[in-house]
């Protein structure tokens, strides 16, 4: 007779995951469906878009200046490329820039609630090292809570409704994926290398959609030092099993002193 009290598997213990994830962004959707029917405004979409669509396409002559020229103060090449393929496919069409936005909005609180679910469980793990109880499956409360916090949020109203906006969701798109394959690469029991190379190429293209994403290997720091506690505590700060974490930071570090130096 089958053991009726035998543990959950894998696929079934995932399912509750897997429909939060799913509400958050369907709900993160829906709270941003009018900007779906917006228009460019007269606040750097003419500059960027609609006067600019000479710019927008794949040929050598538009490729170089997207990867050469600063426009309007910033060098952000891999924004000006997805511009580039919006306007390609769908033309000058309002709907289609923003729709884009919509989704990468949506995208990026999934992200949100897959980086705060390992939070949670690095935490819970602790806890439970250090004699508190835990329960088997990670909890998917307090995710979820800040993963719509995140989405629904008002501010980020601006970046999804405004067509010239779409650079920041960009780049936190590749800053989510970059904190979440870090994340990965601590607690992997195999690859954690290529999840660390995933974390540092995603760092690259964030900071090559938007400047704003060069203080990321900072926030990386904080988490090695809470939940990850591989810094400082008990763990200490020059502990020769510290010398990888600082190896990390230091290619990260080097990144973000080049994209300095580009942005100058």
């Amino acid at each position: 007779m089958q053991d009726q009290t035998s543990p959950p598997t894998a696929s079934t213990s995932s399912r509750p995951a897997a429909t939060a994830a799913l509400f958050v962004f369907a709900a993160t959707l829906l709270a941003h469906l009018p900007a779906l029917w917006g228009e460019f405004v007269n606040w750097d979409d003419p500059a960027n878009i609609t006067e600019n669509a000479d710019r927008l396409g794949f040929a050598r002559e538009q490729l170089a200046w997207m990867w050469t020229t600063g426009h309007l103060g910033v060098f952000e090449p891999l924004s000006w490329m997805l511009k580039a393929a919006i306007h390609e496919t769908f033309g000058m069409a309002a709907a289609a820039f923003h729709a884009v936005s919509w989704l990468l909005h949506g995208i990026n609180a999934v992200l949100f609630f897959l980086i705060a679910r390992l939070l949670v469980r690095a935490g819970s793990s602790r806890t439970a090292d250090a004699g508190a109880p835990s329960s088997v499956a990670a909890p998917l409360v307090a995710p979820l809570v800040a993963a719509l916090v995140f989405g629904l949020h008002p501010l980020r109203v601006e970046c999804v409704a405004w067509a010239s906006g779409q650079p920041y969701l960009l780049a936190i798109f590749f800053a989510l994926i970059c904190a979440y394959a870090y994340l990965r690469s601590v607690t992997a029991s195999a690859g954690s290398w290529r999840w660390l190379t995933l974390s540092v190429v995603a760092y690259a293209c964030s900071m090559l959609s938007k400047s704003i994403a060069v203080p990321l290997p900072a926030v990386l720091l904080v988490l090695d030092i809470y939940p990850l506690r591989r810094l400082g505590g008990g763990a200490g700060w020059l502990h020769t099993r510290c010398v990888r974490v600082w190896a990390e930071k230091a290619v990260f570090g080097a990144l973000a002193a080049a994209a300095a130096w580009m942005a100058v």
